[in-house]
């Protein structure tokens, strides 16, 4: 006899606990949608703030903002570097009010971090999706907004950020969740105008510079927002939109897109349930099964955030379960195991996962946990499970969160 949905969401929600008081956070989701043999972005720097953090002005130096004499805009547009900008984010939440034009006190609520890629190249390629969570509460009276900003490579100095510090509203003033999608356009590019852009190998990031910091210099002013005046008209082999791999990274051309970037709400201390079909069409590549076998999971976020209770089942399998587990991959790609699962007659996944239990690219950072959160909420998550037959995998299925 098939069980219900219905009577396994039951049989979870007994083993988590009660919820507590509101713990809020912000899932935020990238995707690089790019074309194939597209533009790449550098590990995305992003913050939450009250307005007042300017990232850059067009038509200034680049070392007039964040800070006066700040580094953070060409080393970002350069090299890819998130580390002074984070410096100066930081800086200004507790420096106070400075009186010079543009540089503002930070409220204490401010967040950031930097957004990698969890695979073996830094950058962040076309179709792929990078999320993290980080824990913004809503600040009674006062608005909270999002920055961002990232090199484009491969280039010389090209750069995405938002230079109005109040274009993206999380949450207004009565602390209610907007957080809207937006997409990342190729024609809103800049150019940090700190280095010329000769599309050298040796001077260009991702293209053969091995350096940081080379390159002959620049005019110094930023020409933006979306100043960029495009890459240099391709000579085979030897600059970008030359060579094969870059051939479509031209992101001056008509309706090119170079990311989307979402925000989901997330109250850790709420009932918060992830779920997803398990199917062998969902594997890649697809056993073939007599009988066609099907499954369902569920996870449960318990413990105030702390940990995730899972159940999962498979009907009409080729035979026992071998294992089961957690990998990070979207949908049709394959990718490493972040979390073995307990198995229990044959058929079934049961047990808790906490952040000792998370492994493989998403165990890094401050909280692994929180990292794998991040994932499922994004769908790059799925549940495998194995079997004698198909050691491969003989059921996948992605895991999602489930709307309230």
């Amino acid at each position: 006899m098939k069980l219900k949905s219905t009577c396994l969401s039951a049989l979870a929600l007994a083993a988590v606990g009660t919820a507590a008081a509101q713990q809020p956070s912000v899932i935020v989701t990238i995707e690089n949608t790019s074309p194939y043999n597209g533009s790449f972005l550098t590990p995305v720097w992003v913050g939450f703030h009250d307005g007042q953090f300017d990232t850059y002005d067009g038509g200034t130096l680049a070392s007039s903002l964040p800070r006066p004499d700040s580094l953070a805009i060409e080393r970002l547009a350069e090299d890819g570097n998130t580390g002074p900008i984070t410096e100066d984010f930081s800086a200004l939440q507790i420096d106070g009010v400075t009186g010079i034009p543009n540089i503002h006190v930070q409220d204490t609520n401010g967040v950031q971090g930097t957004i990698r890629s969890n695979g073996t190249v830094a950058p962040i390629g076309p179709s792929q999706i990078v999320s993290r969570l980080f824990e913004v509460s809503p600040v009674e009276g006062q608005s909270t907004y999002f920055s961002y900003a990232s090199m484009i490579v491969p280039s010389n100095d090209a750069f995405s950020s938002n230079g109005n510090p109040r274009a993206h509203l999380i949450y207004d003033a009565d602390g209610n969740f907007i957080g809207d999608p937006f997409y990342v356009l190729g024609s809103e590019v800049d150019d940090a105008g700190t280095e010329a852009n000769d599309e050298l190998p040796i001077n260009t990031a991702f293209f053969g510079q091995t350096t940081p910091n080379t390159g002959a210099p620049g005019e110094g002013l930023i020409s933006g927002p979306g100043g960029h005046p495009g890459l240099n008209s391709p000579i085979p082999g030897v600059n970008i939109l030359g060579t094969s791999r870059f051939g479509d990274s031209d992101f001056e051309q008509a309706n090119y897109n170079l990311a989307r970037v979402k925000f989901t709400f997330l109250d850790k201390a709420a009932p918060v349930l992830f779920q997803g079909d398990l199917d062998t069409q969902f594997e890649s590549p697809s056993p073939v099964v007599e009988g066609n076998p099907t499954g369902r999971s569920f996870f449960f976020l318990d413990d105030d955030g702390e940990s995730l209770v899972y159940f999962a089942f498979a009907n009409g399998l080729s035979g026992d379960l071998t294992a089961a587990h957690l990998h990070l991959a979207p949908l049709t790609q394959n990718g490493p195991v972040v979390v073995p699962l307990t198995t229990l007659f044959g058929r079934f996944a049961f047990g808790r996962i906490d952040a000792s239990a998370v492994a493989g690219p998403l165990a890094s950072g401050e909280d692994p946990l929180d990292n794998l959160i991040a994932e499922m909420s994004a769908g790059t998550a799925y549940i495998n499970f194995h079997t004698a037959a198909n050691p491969a995998g003989e059921l996948r299925g992605q895991i999602h969160l489930s709307p309230r």
